[in-house]
């Protein structure tokens, strides 16, 4: 804050002052006496500086915080380099645009408005890493290559540990992912936090340009990032063939398998596009042979995902077995029941001869599966067209679909199986009715449908009603209007 000891009080009155510091008013200079009041206020002003001046430290540090969130709406607005500075302190030599505090209003002369200033000092500070970023982002070479001339590339990395490589790679900016590596030489093999390298993040998202010249570059193939995966790997995530045969053309190979033991076939399994699976069995006619670490094939996960066109492709070319299991004991005919791919378990049904009555390893079936997802369509599709009873029980437990459906809360499905012939009476291995397990929930609107359809409290093997597994006050009403309706 800039004082003018030889002037009149005026020079101190442009704005409010810091807590705690007088501020002296201008008099005007036509009352008499107001020189030596002016003079005895400066007194005052000069004495309490040192106690001001720490104060001063946070205000100017929210400032600056605030200049440099608006500097980069500034710059585009204005389409030239622009910062923000404190009107209290202008930079010498700079030219001042007052920018109006609201539409419609004149911005020359307010008390607060904000300003905007052209002087280069102002600047933020030389290796600002997230400010490199977000040239990057834009993709404003121009720019990047003016500032970095000045200042050079950041010395530490971004939040995530990515460098100017990553961020260019990730945006597709291959110009500037060239000029990087040419012009700076930065490293291509650079690896951020998750140890992923530009290879990764131009594979991810699917920017062939940007893979071409880093392979060109002579990057590492089949680089491994977190959990083990290949920039190949990341690249099947993506529908983008012409990335992914780049990657196998400079040698990436299918068949590493990432800590969850899938490899890029299982991958694009998940994906579900037709071309990719074909090409990566053309490449490698036994990438299907293969199982994640809890035994489960790319049939499964294209049957639990939905992927249609990649199911009939896996049942066309690869030999899987028409009812194999994961660790769980589900086969893909299970997953598409119980992710509601009713067209997909029709597929299973006529080309892989697949068995409606499996069970997994709780012994609880398709139906059961589907009652637990609430996947009401599919439980219609069983017991109605493929004549599955509606009350079979899991060998293990001797629940019914009523009771999972009831233990989950859902109440459409619990009407749903109702409708279709569901005994709502049947009891587990320990006796237990689906009200009992809708209490053990908290399940309010499945009790009151058991309620209003006739299913009244008993004891479990134990003795233990269904409205002792609850302390919830709505609930144990709905058991005293049961009893007294």
């Amino acid at each position: 804050m800039a004082l003018r000891t030889g002037a009149p009080a005026t020079a101190v009155a442009s704005g409010p002052g810091p807590p705690g510091l007088p501020v002296p008013t201008s008099t005007g200079g036509s009352e008499p006496g107001a020189p030596a009041r002016s003079e005895h206020g400066l007194r005052r002003v000069r004495r309490q500086l040192p106690n001001v001046l720490p104060k001063m430290k946070p205000l100017r540090s929210a400032a600056a915080r605030l200049r440099a969130r608006l500097r980069p709406h500034l710059e585009r607005a204005f389409g030239r380099r622009v910062v923000c500075r404190d009107t209290n302190h202008p930079a010498q030599g700079s030219a001042a645009l007052p920018l109006a505090r609201g539409p419609g209003r004149e911005a020359q002369g307010r008390a607060g408005a904000l300003e905007l200033s052209l002087a280069p000092e102002a600047m933020a500070a030389p290796g600002d890493a997230r400010r490199f970023c977000r040239l990057v982002q834009e993709g404003r070479l121009c720019a990047l290559r003016e500032e970095l001339q000045g200042a050079g590339p950041p010395s530490c990395p971004g939040p995530a540990g990515d460098t100017l490589l990553h961020c260019a790679a990730r945006h597709g900016r291959r110009d500037i992912l060239a000029y990087l590596a040419e012009a700076w030489d930065l490293d291509i093999e650079a690896a951020n936090r998750d140890y992923k390298r530009p290879l990764h993040e131009a594979a991810s998202m699917g920017h062939r340009d940007c893979v071409r010249y880093l392979l060109g570059r002579g990057a590492v193939v089949d680089c491994l990032k977190k959990a083990d995966w290949t920039p190949l790997m990341m690249a099947c995530t993506r529908k983008n063939l012409e990335v992914i045969q780049d990657l196998v053309e400079h040698g990436a190979d299918p068949l590493l398998k990432n800590k969850d033991g899938w490899n890029s076939f299982h991958i694009a399994s998940r994906e579900g596009d037709p071309p990719i699976l074909q090409y990566l069995l053309t490449i490698c006619p036994d990438a299907w042979k293969t199982e994640s670490k809890i035994n489960r094939t790319p049939l499964h996960t294209a049957a639990m995902h939905g992927c249609l066109e990649a199911v009939k492709v896996l049942l066309q070319r690869c030999q899987y077995e028409p009812d194999c299991r994961d660790k769980c004991g589900l086969t893909p005919f299970m997953d598409a029941i119980q992710c509601g791919h009713i067209n997909i378990a029709r597929l299973l049904l006529e080309k892989h001869k697949a068995c409606i009555c499996a069970e997994d390893s709780l012994g609880a079936q398709a139906i059961h599966r589907a009652a637990v997802t609430g996947q009401n369509e599919a439980i219609r599709f069983l017991v109605s067209e493929l004549g599955i009873d509606v009350d079979v029980k899991a060998t293990s437990t001797h629940l019914t679909a009523l009771h999972y459906a009831a233990k989950e809360g859902h109440v459409s499905t619990v009407q749903m199986l109702i409708s279709l012939g569901a005994d709502i009476n049947s009891k587990d291995e320990r006796n237990r009715s689906a009200l009992h397990l809708a209490c053990a929930g908290q399940h309010l609107a499945c009790i009151e449908f058991l309620l209003q359809s006739g299913l009244r409290d008993s004891p479990d093997i134990t003795g233990t009603l269904a409205q002792q597994l609850t302390r919830n006050t709505d609930i144990l009403q709905c058991f005293s209007h049961s009893m007294t309706a």
